[in-house]
């Protein structure tokens, strides 16, 4: 194994984690808002308050995420969950109310993703060089 595969290794999860937690699980519902406006006869209201509530929880999860700073692999895996989770919930949600809490729940999973990444990036790669590892200086 060629010593930048880690390296690559590391750099290509954390941009798929980053696609799945901000792309598809926080941002995904302002893309199809007008599908669940349709399906679930929902006003502007509720779809705003639906939407603030996943950046509350984006914020809550950040903050819990900088408290968790010293086990990063723990919030990277509250990140996946979270996202994952809230994301089928939104896939099945029978209903307003379980649509809004698994949006909610889905914004966490941004939340956790940046800060974990972070400081597993800050651990693991040393600055200015390529395809080194802290661990290998």
């Amino acid at each position: 194994m060629r010593e930048e595969d880690p390296v690559r290794a590391m750099v290509v999860s954390g941009m798929a984690l980053i696609a799945a937690t901000y792309g598809l699980a926080r941002f995904g519902y302002g893309l199809f808002l007008p599908r669940f406006t349709e399906a679930f006869q929902m006003g502007s209201a509720t779809a705003g308050f639906i939407q603030a509530g996943s950046f509350l929880s984006f914020c809550f999860a950040a903050v819990l995420a900088l408290r968790l700073a010293s086990r990063p692999r723990l919030v990277i895996v509250c990140a996946g969950v979270t996202a994952a989770l809230g994301s089928m919930g939104v896939a099945f949600a029978p209903n307003v109310e379980v649509l809004a809490m698994s949006v909610v729940l889905a914004g966490a999973g941004a939340g956790f993703a940046t800060p974990g990444l972070v400081t597993l990036i800050e651990s693991n790669i040393v600055p200015g060089t390529t395809g080194k590892r802290a661990d290998d200086s």
